[in-house]
């Protein structure tokens, strides 16, 4: 009888170490993308503050799209504005391009929408 218990043991134990290994190698492998997620909410953040610290820019909003792109949306007032937005977010640090989806607002009332897109450094 020992030795079927022996036996069953080891099993257990190698299929232990063998999901040690991959439990590691999973965190290992995931915790580069956790950080580019955590590095794009933070530069996302410090856009989105930059835009709103001038009251000419309260309708810009920001998210990112990949590793220092930038995409702004929402209505701001007029091309110059617009323009504002984006000379706003590429002065941000950790900015390398930025794409405009923002809308302005014509006399009339009714939303213009033009996108472009820039790039900085």
């Amino acid at each position: 009888m020992k030795i079927q218990t022996e036996r069953k043991g080891k099993p257990y134990s190698e299929s232990r170490t063998i999901l040690a290994i991959a439990v590691l190698i999973v965190v290992i492998g995931g915790a580069p993308s956790l950080v580019l997620a955590d590095g794009g909410a933070a530069l996302m953040n410090q856009v989105n503050a930059a835009l709103r610290s001038n009251d000419r820019l309260n309708g810009a909003k920001a998210y990112t799209a990949a590793e220092g792109v930038v995409v702004l949306y929402g209505t701001v007032l007029d091309d110059k504005d617009r323009a504002l937005a984006e000379q706003t977010a590429n002065a941000v640090p950790g900015v390398s391009s930025v794409i405009d989806n923002l809308q302005t607002q014509p006399a009339n009332g009714s939303k213009k929408r033009s996108v472009s897109s820039s790039s900085s450094r």
